[in-house]
């Protein structure tokens, strides 16, 4: 019956003859994951291939970032009306425990998600799962912060989630593009969060030359990838 190679799009298998002819021997190339059974057409053959996820079926596979920014969206909703540091970090707490917990579910994909964009792996995850602990960290800390009572700390742990989302993209990164946007994502909010406490030139004056910095740091980075 022979091995199969190929990449599977949009529920179809493509596979590669050529490479399977000629290269059966050899590793597969990075990406490559094994398919045991796809549909009933598959059912019985070993299928090895690139398995690339479009949007629909890519969706479950990243909630723990749908969770974050669910929970970073209604802290700032419900900022507006109410103005209680304590509960926004307390909010934010259970947001980001809530995702750590979807966390492990988002491996079974084992391979490119979001037409190649992104890719779910156990490296990622590790990362993933360390960025979630230092912002369950930061919360704890931000919590006892007495600063933020002259402050909406609500927009405070909006950033703070948004970030973290913005993170977990870096981390799970496969495209160019999408490593940059989600660096940029990750920097404007840090020029936000250092600039917070709006009432202190300190805050101010870091903000500023973390935004000239990053600007500078940006442009040499799309020059490198270039």
């Amino acid at each position: 019956m022979g091995k199969y190679y190929g990449y599977e799009q949009a529920g179809i298998v493509h596979s590669i003859a050529s490479y399977a002819d000629h290269h059966s021997s050899r590793s597969l190339p990075a990406g490559c994951v094994e398919i045991s059974v796809i549909g009933n057409k598959y059912a019985g053959r070993e299928v090895r291939g690139f398995l690339i996820l479009n949007l629909t079926e890519s969706i479950k596979y990243i909630y723990p970032e749908i969770i974050l920014l669910v929970f970073a969206l209604a802290i700032l909703i419900l900022g507006l009306f109410f103005r209680k540091p304590n509960l926004w970090g307390i909010f934010a707490l259970i947001g980001i425990i809530f995702a750590a917990a979807y966390l492990p579910k988002s491996l079974s994909a084992g391979a490119p998600i979001f037409s190649g964009l992104l890719v779910n792996e156990a490296f990622s995850a590790f990362f993933k799962g360390v960025f979630l602990l230092i912002s369950l960290v930061v919360a704890l800390i931000s919590m006892g912060y007495k600063s933020f009572a002259k402050e909406n700390s609500a927009e405070y742990y909006f950033l703070l989630l948004v970030t973290t989302v913005a993170m977990m993209l870096v981390a799970c990164a496969n495209n160019f593009m999408v490593i940059y946007v989600a660096l940029e994502a990750v920097s404007l909010t840090s020029y936000i969060l250092v600039g917070f406490l709006k009432r202190d030139s300190l805050s101010g004056e870091a903000a500023l030359k973390y935004f000239l910095f990053g600007t500078l740091a940006t442009g040499i980075m799309l020059y490198g990838i270039s």
